[in-house]
């Protein structure tokens, strides 16, 4: 919630917030500093969950039963919290609406390509919410021989709000949650989650590159034209083997359903270097 905060009151990103003085909106300084006081709460009750193990609590009750102070509770955001600006979207090429928890069911749209390529793609999503206790995601992708492993790159949102960045797994599974988060996507979805930059914007550019069936590269942009890299790092270094299909994917891991549009995939053949 913080880095939120902070990126709503960095003067960069003024504008794409319908932001109102308070009371009609928020005090963010007084909430940016609550939550840097929160951080210090939480480190304070961890620190003495470690020296302490049979007296360890959670912070709230740590704040209230051994420092004493009643009713204590952490942060929470405001319900008038600023709301993104909408922005005008060219015209989609392609629509791929996901259904309430269909991530271990991803909907999705297949596309032939060679063994080494590099394909850059349009994506267009609103999520309305700041965070979410689960996961949304829309993006790009391999997919693997078998029809069933995938990974790619995605726009997000979960508990650390708007991201972009890394993911892999299943296309279908038994909605089982395999990565030990908390933030529960079902299908066995890989995610990584941190560190990486708040992305609000409703349309980004991804691009992946890859050799010899295998993504090398994956980048997002905003405006289509200086490529940000994004980290490629897997829990526990899991690598879909031979990835052959390209996918442009969307799943909800919560009871929202939700549209992303995608610009029809610009797919550049690469010549594979030698050896």
């Amino acid at each position: 919630m913080l880095n939120l905060v902070e990126y709503m009151l960095d003067p960069r990103h003024a504008d794409e917030f319908e932001s109102a003085a308070p009371p009609t909106g928020p005090d963010l300084s007084a909430l940016q500093a609550a939550l840097v006081s929160d951080l210090d709460v939480i480190e304070e009750a961890a620190s003495f969950a470690i020296e302490n193990l049979k007296e360890a609590r959670d912070p709230e009750t740590f704040m209230r039963d051994i420092r004493m102070i009643p009713g204590f509770h952490l942060t929470a955001l405001p319900t008038n919290m600023p709301k993104q600006k909408m922005k005008p979207t060219e015209e989609p090429h392609i629509s791929i609406t996901t259904g309430p928890r269909s991530s271990s069911n991803i909907p999705r749209r297949v596309f032939d390509v060679p063994d080494s390529f590099q394909a850059t793609v349009k994506l267009t999503v609103r999520f309305n919410e700041p965070a979410i206790s689960s996961a949304r995601h829309a993006g790009i992708g391999l997919l693997g021989p078998s029809g069933g492993r995938y990974f790619g790159a995605s726009k997000r949102i979960d508990t650390g709000g708007h991201l972009v960045g890394t993911v892999h797994g299943n296309v279908t599974g038994d909605g089982s949650v395999a990565d030990g988060s908390n933030s529960t996507t079902g299908g066995e979805q890989h995610l990584v989650f941190r560190p990486e930059q708040p992305v609000f914007d409703e349309t980004v550019h991804l691009r992946i590159t890859v050799r010899e069936r295998k993504i090398r590269e994956a980048e997002f942009s905003r405006d289509g034209v200086e490529f940000t890299p994004i980290r490629l790092r897997l829990i526990n270094s899991i690598r879909p083997a031979a990835e052959k299909k390209l996918i442009l994917f969307a799943f909800s891991g919560d009871d929202t359903s939700f549209t992303a549009s995608f610009s029809e995939p610009k797919i550049v053949d690469l010549v594979s270097p030698p050896g």
